[in-house]
């Protein structure tokens, strides 16, 4: 696994997070481009087990690349 952070946001947080928008749809977006890491069988959530929460529990999982600079590859020296 490479040095990226994870984020790992509860559904009530992610439904705050896309106010106004489709959450489902955004979060198919954020998986068709690599940016939601998936749960079984391909679904928008994970089952994680986080600190402070007894059990396990689904969240969403965002990949840290989700703030990267698109273009910070493509500039020269």
């Amino acid at each position: 696994m490479d040095d990226l952070w994870e984020y790992y946001v509860l559904p009530e947080g992610w439904r705050a997070m896309c106010h106004g928008m489709d959450s489902k749809m955004v979060a198919r977006t954020l998986r068709t481009h690599g940016l939601l890491e998936v749960g079984e069988s391909g679904r928008l959530q994970k089952n994680m087990r986080l600190p402070g929460i007894a059990g396990t529990t689904r969240c969403y999982v965002l990949r840290s690349n989700l703030l990267a600079d698109p273009d910070a590859d493509n500039q020269g020296p």
